[in-house]
């Protein structure tokens, strides 16, 4: 088990579903990035599901080095998904909201 906090819910936190939450995203995020054209509906859902992965993940991280007193690893690892997630928002920022004709994706 890598999350131990908070008492009652690590089993949900540290089951296959949070695991694949991230994994299909992640897949999907590969996905999107190999196409030429990807429909706006779901640029948006994946990188929602992506930035709420992060954020949830950064979380928890975050929370593990305050509780535990653990400035080493687990804050390190806030970082790292702190970075994750601005790079996210970033992508979410660039990111087509509309369609124009005047954006081209590149190749």
């Amino acid at each position: 088990h890598y999350f131990m906090w908070p008492p009652g819910a690590d089993t949900y936190i540290n089951s296959d579903l949070i695991g694949g939450w991230g994994f299909l995203t992640g897949v999907g995020l590969v996905f999107a990035g190999m196409r030429k054209y990807m429909p706006i509906k779901a640029n948006l859902v994946l990188l929602v599901f992506a930035s709420t992965f992060w954020g949830f993940e950064t979380f928890m991280e975050l929370m593990h080095s305050i509780i535990f007193y653990d400035p080493g690893r687990m804050l390190a690892l806030f970082f790292e998904g702190l970075g994750y997630l601005l790079l996210t928002f970033l992508m979410i920022r660039e990111s087509p909201t509309q369609k124009r004709s005047d954006i081209e994706r590149k190749e």
